[in-house]
């Protein structure tokens, strides 16, 4: 059984993460770690490797999805020196393959190298109109808000059944900044406006190469390479031509 000393550790970890990153990730490790009997100085392994690596949920749940899961699991019936073994063996993993996880953050920094900002959207909020959940949404945007832009876009689908595009194309950039990405394409693909099409199948494609489905995204901006819009036509073509994608 674990002790109340781990599971307390445990509940911290896992609150302090909820301030930090996406909802459904946390729940996910959560789910994942609740199965493991884990030692206090396994958790503060996995505790200093989330501080090493920014906080990427992502990267600690394929590591511990891995073969190198069993290193979590404390046998029932085996010495204590056993259990510290284990301890020592998650933390020891976590050192060896560390080089692994920041080569896959260096991928991931490269995608968002080509991730465009869209300076173009309408920020129509004024000292009169800025009480609405849209326009302050736009203006979470605009500033960089992420956390505080998708807390508008989760009011505004409370009350309103028929989102128009401009705002699912604000959320879904939002949530491809804060790194949930299968959200993002999820809105991105709700989306029947013809003006902002072209730009959602760009960051759509941001979306599956992070998601690491690289066909898949090529196949979007194939779609997009003959834009009128000039500057995003030579985006397209950087970023199929750039090593994302020759190597």
């Amino acid at each position: 059984m674990k002790s109340s000393t781990n599971i307390s550790k445990l509940n911290n970890l896992i609150s302090s993460l909820e301030s930090r990153c996406p909802k459904d990730q946390v729940d996910v490790l959560k789910e994942l770690l609740a199965k493991q009997e884990l030692t206090g100085d396994a958790l503060d392994g996995i505790m200093l490797f989330l501080q090493d690596h920014d906080f990427n949920i992502p990267a600690l749940i394929a590591f511990l999805n891995k073969e190198r899961q069993p290193l979590l699991r404390v046998r029932k019936g085996k010495a204590q020196k056993t259990y510290y073994y284990y301890a020592a063996a998650i933390i020891l993993a976590i050192a060896v393959f560390g080089i692994y996880f920041i080569r896959d953050q260096n991928y991931h920094n490269k995608i968002k190298g080509y991730t465009l900002i869209d300076n173009s959207l309408p920020v129509f909020a004024s000292s009169v109109q800025s009480n609405t959940e849209r326009n302050k949404l736009i203006n979470a945007y605009k500033t960089g808000d992420t956390k505080v832009g998708l807390k508008h876009f989760e009011q505004i689908q409370k009350v309103d059944q028929s989102i128009n595009d401009t705002t699912l194309y604000i959320a879904a950039l939002l949530y491809l900044k804060n790194e949930d990405f299968k959200n993002s394409i999820n809105l991105f693909e709700k989306m029947d406006d013809g003006i902002l099409t072209e730009k959602a199948t760009y960051f759509k494609s941001i979306g599956l190469l992070h998601l690491r489905k690289k066909q898949e995204a090529k196949l979007h901006l194939q779609k997009i390479t003959n834009t009128k819009d000039d500057y995003l036509n030579k985006q397209v073509k950087t970023l199929l031509n750039s090593e994302l994608f020759t190597k």
